[in-house]
């Protein structure tokens, strides 16, 4: 079940269902659309790096 529906990794997808391979995209939101978004991009970059390595590692360990 999707969590997000990107428009850049749909072409990606159809290409892997049409050629029946398995696909898993990870998207990292970056920006937040609130008043109460007062992360700087470069301390936002820190926590989402960290984050998304970690959910690779989890990710790579089940395999």
């Amino acid at each position: 079940k999707p969590y997000l529906v990107d428009m850049e990794c749909a072409a990606l997808a159809h290409v892997a269902s049409l050629f029946s391979k398995p696909f898993l995209a990870i998207k990292i939101i970056s920006d937040v659309i609130t008043n109460e978004n007062h992360l700087e991009y470069i301390e936002s970059k820190k926590i989402w790096e960290k984050s998304c390595a970690d959910v690779l590692l989890r990710i790579l360990e089940v395999l």
